[in-house]
C-alpha cells in the first residue's frame, strides 16, 4: 500500500494502528496462545513420550520476567521464545504499564534434557492518545545449561525494528530468572 505525495512521489504507508477489543476478546485471545503454548509444548517432548513440564529426575524449570526498563515506552506485550514455544506477559491483560510497580510473572518451562534456548521480543505502545505499535527485538538467543540452573538476575536489552530495518539503539531492557 502506498500514498501519492505532492509532485507525484508515491511513499509506503507504514503506519500501524491499535485494534479496539473487547475485554471478552481478550480473555478468548489470552486462552487462546495458553492452550496453543501447551499442545507445543507437548508436542515438541514426543507426544507424550516425556513430560510436558518436568520429570521424576528433573525439578520443574520456571522462567521468571522479573523487571522491564524502557525509554519512553508507557505499555508493553513482551513474547518470551524458550525452545520454540512462546509465552506471553502479562499473561492476563493486553498491555502491562512499565514502571516501578510492574509485577513479577513465571512461565512453567518444558521439560528439557540439555537446557534452554531463550529469545525475547515486544510490542510497544506510545503515550496517551497514541494509537501507534513498534515492535522490538534482538537477534541474540540466550542458550543456557542446565549445570548453570538457577539462573538468576539476567538482562536482555531489545532494538526497535523501523521498516524492515533493527537499529542499533537500545530501548528496552528485560531482568530474568531461571529457577
Amino acid at each position: 500500500m502506498s500514498r501519492v505525495e505532492e509532485g507525484g512521489d508515491r511513499k509506503p504507508v507504514t503506519e500501524v494502528r491499535v485494534a479496539r477489543i473487547k475485554a471478552i476478546q481478550a480473555i478468548a485471545v489470552a486462552l487462546i496462545t495458553g492452550v496453543i503454548g501447551l499442545a507445543t509444548g507437548y508436542f515438541a517432548s514426543g507426544g507424550g513420550g516425556k513430560s510436558v513440564i518436568g520429570s521424576e529426575s528433573q525439578p520443574q524449570h520456571w522462567l521468571v520476567v522479573d523487571k522491564i526498563e524502557a525509554n519512553r515506552t508507557p505499555k508493553v506485550r513482551l513474547i518470551v521464545t524458550v525452545d520454540g514455544v512462546n509465552y506471553s506477559y502479562p499473561s492476563k491483560a493486553i498491555w502491562a504499564e512499565i514502571g516501578p510497580g510492574m509485577s513479577s510473572e513465571k512461565f512453567p518451562l518444558v521439560y528439557s534434557e540439555d537446557g534452554y534456548d531463550i529469545q525475547f521480543s515486544a510490542f510497544v505502545s506510545g503515550g496517551p492518545g497514541e494509537d501507534r505499535l513498534q515492535r522490538l527485538m534482538s537477534q541474540e538467543l540466550r542458550s543456557v545449561e542446565l549445570a548453570q540452573l538457577p539462573l538468576e538476575s539476567q538482562w536482555y536489552d531489545l532494538n526497535p525494528i523501523q521498516g524492515a530495518t533493527r537499529t542499533a539503539s537500545q530501548t528496552m531492557r528485560i531482568k530474568f530468572s531461571i529457577k
